[in-house]
C-alpha cells in the first residue's frame, strides 16, 4: 500500500489506526507521530514496482508532451488566425480607399461632363483608346473625321522582325528534275 499512497498518507493512516486500537484497549497512550524511515518492497515484487513506477513516469511524460504539442498547435492557429484577420482588414481598407478614389474621380468627370458634355465625351473616348491601343502593333484611324490629331509612335512603320534572306533557285542539268532552292552559299 505504501507504493500507491505515498509515505505521508501511510504514516497518517498508521497513526490513526494505532490510536484507535490503543483507545479501544484503554491503554492511556497517545500516538504523537509515526515515521516510516525506509520502505522497501519484497524482492519478489521489486521488478513489478519498478514497472509501475516507470509506467507512471511514462504516462506523465506523454501527458506533458501532449500538452506541449496542444499548446504549440493552439498558438500557431491563433497566430495564423491573427494574420488572416489582419490581412482581411488591410484588404478591406485598401478596397474602401480605392472605391473612395473611384467615386471621387467619377464625381470630377461628372462635374466636367455637366459643364461641357461633348468635350468630356471626346476626351474620355481618346483616353480609352490610348489605354486600349497602347501595346497594339496595329494603327487605328477613325474614319469619321475625328477632330483630335492622330499621333503615331515613331517605330510604327518599322518592321518588327528581319525579313528572311532571299532564296535563289538554281537550274538543274537537263534531267527533267525540278529546280532546287539555294541559299546562295558556294558548293
Amino acid at each position: 500500500p505504501l507504493h500507491g499512497l505515498g509515505r505521508g498518507q501511510v504514516q497518517a493512516q498508521a497513526a490513526e489506526t494505532m490510536q484507535r486500537t490503543l483507545d479501544s484497549w484503554n491503554a492511556g497512550v497517545t500516538v504523537v507521530e509515526v515515521q516510516i524511515r525506509t520502505a522497501n518492497p519484497p524482492t519478489e515484487v521489486v521488478a513489478a514496482f519498478r514497472d509501475v513506477t516507470n509506467a507512471q513516469q511514462d504516462a506523465e511524460s506523454a501527458a506533458n508532451e501532449a500538452n506541449t504539442y496542444r499548446n504549440r498547435v493552439i498558438n500557431e492557429a491563433k497566430g495564423d488566425a491573427a494574420k488572416l484577420i489582419e490581412s482581411a482588414r488591410g484588404y478591406r481598407e485598401q478596397s474602401v480607399r480605392e472605391a473612395t478614389g473611384d467615386v471621387s474621380r467619377f464625381d470630377q468627370i461628372y462635374n466636367e461632363y455637366r459643364k461641357a458634355p461633348g468635350v468630356t465625351k471626346e476626351r474620355l473616348y481618346i483616353e480609352t483608346m490610348q489605354r486600349v491601343l497602347q501595346n497594339s502593333n496595329k494603327v487605328v484611324i477613325d474614319g469619321k473625321g475625328a477632330s483630335a490629331p492622330i499621333i503615331l509612335p515613331p517605330d510604327v512603320f518599322r518592321p518588327r522582325t528581319a525579313a528572311p534572306p532571299p532564296v535563289r533557285v538554281e537550274p538543274q542539268p537537263e534531267t527533267g528534275a525540278a529546280p532546287t532552292p539555294s541559299t546562295g552559299a558556294a558548293r
